[in-house]
Order: C-alpha cells, then structure tokens, then sequence
C-alpha cells in the first residue's frame, strides 16, 4: 500500500462562541441584522491546509461577506461569499503554507458590496436608513505545525570555495536511502529557489555542486534542502527499494556566503529599507483617508490642490526609488519587491477617484457613473489592504539573523 505523503486531516482548534455583528440602520424601526461565528477548524489535508468557517445570519439571500484569516492583524487568507438567512459555511484553502500558532478568523459585511436588491431588502424602515458594517470574530489556534518524520534519514554538510568574486557551493550528505535514490537538491534564500540540481545516493552518499557564482549571489545566509519525492524515482531506485514503499523525506542545513558580519549587516539594512518602503505607502494611504474624509464635508478646490502637489510629490518619489530595484531586496523579500510597485499605482487610482468624485459632486454626473466611481474606489481600496497585509507578513517572518 502507498504510505501517504501528507498527514491525514488533524483538526485542531478552539471552539468558542463567535461575536455578534450588528447592522444597525440609523432610522428608527429598521430590522436590526446579525451574524455570528459559530466555530472555526484547522484542516490539514491531502490538497494542503485549509480553514473551515460556519456560523449564522439574519442578512438576506444574496448578500456577500468578506471572510479573513488575519495573524497579528494582517492577512493570510480571504475569500468573498454570498449567504442567506440561517445557516452559512465557507472553506479558505488550500492556503499557500501551513499555519501555526494563533491566528484570528473575522466574517465582514461592507454595504458598499452589495447589488441594489441586497440593500433595498434590509431598509425597511424608511429611505433614510443607512446599514453599517461591524465584525464579527472569533479566535483560532492552528497548534504547531506538524510533519511526517521519515525513518530515512538525510545528513548535509557543505563547503564553499572562493576563487576571487567567484563562488562555488560544494554539497555532501549521508542517508540510510537505498542506492539510486534521487534527491532534489535545492539552493534557496528565504522562499526563493536560487538554483536546483539532482544527486543521486551511492553507497548511502550523495554530493553535488552549485557554481560557480558572482556577484549575482549576495552576502547572506541561505539555505540548502534536500527532498527525496517517492513518485519522480527512477525503476533501478524502484527495484531496489522493493517496489518504492519509502515515504517522502527531506532535511536541510544553513550556509553563509561571504563573512557572516557582512551578511547580517546587509540583510538588516535590506530589511529597514524595505520596511520603510512598507511604511510609506502605509502612511500615504492614511493620509489620503483622512484628506479626502475632511474634504467630504468641507471641500475647497484650491486647498484640495496644494496639499495633492506635496502629496503627488513623496509618491513620485517612492516610485522612483522602487524602479531601481535592488537585488538583495528581490530575494530576501519578493512579495514585497513584487508588490509594492503594485501598491503605488493603487495608491494613485485611488487619489484619481477621489478628486474626480470631489470635483463633480456638484455637476449633472450621473449617479450610476458616481456609484460605479466609488465601487471601483472601494475595491482598489481593498487590494491594497490586502497588499499591504501581506507584504508586512513577509518582512515580520524574514530575514533570520546571523549571529
């Protein structure tokens, strides 16, 4: 029989009664609607890990909710849903990477998505009711992450050589593997594949090098990980293991390129840099908020225009410094060095709304155009939480230190 390459599904979670979520029509005599989470799980399956969400609602048929999967406030995983009064259920997954610690599960409902019929069913007490959206949520520990201990061990030791700005990387190991055994043999820096190769076990021993490098591979620490994988072996390794009944194993060790001083000192230094570059775009966007909110009931075309010069300005300048790039950035941090390109131009669309809306609020715009403006605006919006969320997710989990 096949031995399984994942953990069977292991639940692990606390159950605790979800808060309520209020909606609360400002009119008097409007219904007053509700959400709870009744509980959430950690699933570890086969697809990968997932997160299981149910609970209950008044909100009538057809309205959407945000369900979040937040560690220390910022996103791992999302997902819109529609619902409808009495019970809901909703799956997360499979994530990205398995989770472990504590964690926490909200259930959102924002008006601004839903359609016309959605709203119009939940005023019922008069043209002047307006909904307002608050959270409900409730906490999930996704316990230590667990893994398949495989009886074959794998040992790795490496060397580097130096031949002037040239560098090669020299991989050794020991394993109880039978011969022919091939391994995946990976060079990474945080998450990032730097490079790859195959080694194949001989005599209870495999070796491979990687290089020769430059300057291409910076100061830093990096990791090397060997992964055995049952169904990429070839039919010599199937033949002598017995018809392939040894399960997936891997094993990996650290290695410093260049002097370890200098390596900690450059990842700390890429570290601040791009955590302010986070920072920035962080305090932009607020800043934006809280403009265009004061602006909302005391608007001045003149005022609204100075202060947008300065503000334009610090974002060009942002963008400016982002398209140099810069190489240690791209490994140590590449969510961040991918996304934050992308967070400048959200930040711009959602400034181009906002003027436009400020500016022609008085004019014979139309109002399904003004609404679409503000759809658009809301889901810019909430791209660039979502962004932000994750890019301060990576910068808390990396870079290791060196000591």
């Amino acid at each position: 029989m096949k031995r399984e390459l994942l953990p069977k599904a292991v639940n692990i979670i606390i159950l605790v009664a979800g808060f309520f979520c209020f909606l609360a029509p400002a009119a008097d005599g409007d219904t007053v609607f509700e959400i709870t989470i009744d509980k959430a799980l950690y699933l570890r399956t086969k697809e990968g890990p997932k997160v299981s969400v149910s609970g209950e609602t008044t909100l009538p048929r057809d309205a959407v909710v945000s369900v979040f999967v937040k560690k220390n406030g910022s996103p791992v995983a999302f997902k819109d849903i529609k619902v409808s009064p009495g019970k809901y259920y909703v799956t997360l997954g499979p994530l990205d990477k398995p989770l472990s610690g504590k964690y926490e599960v909200q259930v959102l409902f924002f008006p601004e998505k839903q359609v016309d019929s959605v709203i119009s069913s939940m005023k019922t007490g008069g043209p002047g009711g307006q909904l307002k959206g608050v959270e409900a949520s409730i906490p999930l520990d996704a316990g230590e992450e667990e893994a398949e201990i495989s009886p074959y061990g794998i040992e790795i030791s490496n060397s580097i050589e130096q031949y002037g700005n040239k560098i090669i990387l020299h991989v050794d190991g020991k394993t109880g593997l039978p011969d022919w055994a091939v391994l995946k043999i990976f060079l990474k820096r945080i998450d990032n594949v730097i490079t790859m190769g195959e080694s194949v076990v001989m005599g209870n021993s495999f070796s491979i090098s990687f290089g020769p490098f430059g300057t291409e591979l910076a100061a830093g620490k990096y990791k090397v990980e060997a992964v055995f994988i049952p169904d990429m072996q070839r039919p010599e390794f199937k033949k002598a293991a017995l018809n392939g009944k040894i399960p997936y194993t891997a094993s990996s060790a650290d290695v410093v390129i260049g002097r370890a001083s200098e390596a900690a000192k450059n990842e700390k230094n890429e570290k601040s840099d791009t955590a302010l570059e986070v920072s920035s775009v962080e305090e932009l966007y607020k800043e934006l908020k809280d403009v265009y909110a004061l602006s909302l009931n005391d608007f001045n075309a003149v005022t609204w225009d100075e202060w947008s010069d300065r503000w334009r300005f610090r974002l060009k300048k942002l963008s400016n410094s982002l398209k140099n790039g810069r190489k240690d950035a791209a490994a140590l941090y590449p969510e961040c060095e991918k996304g934050l390109p992308i967070a400048v131009k959200y930040l711009s669309d959602i400034y181009v709304i906002m003027t436009d809306s400020l500016k022609t609020r008085s004019s014979e715009a139309g109002a399904a155009k003004k609404a679409d403006m503000e759809k658009k605006r809301y889901a810019l919006e909430m791209e660039l939480q979502k962004l932000v969320g994750i890019m301060n997710s990576e910068l808390s989990s990396a870079p290791r230190e060196i000591n």
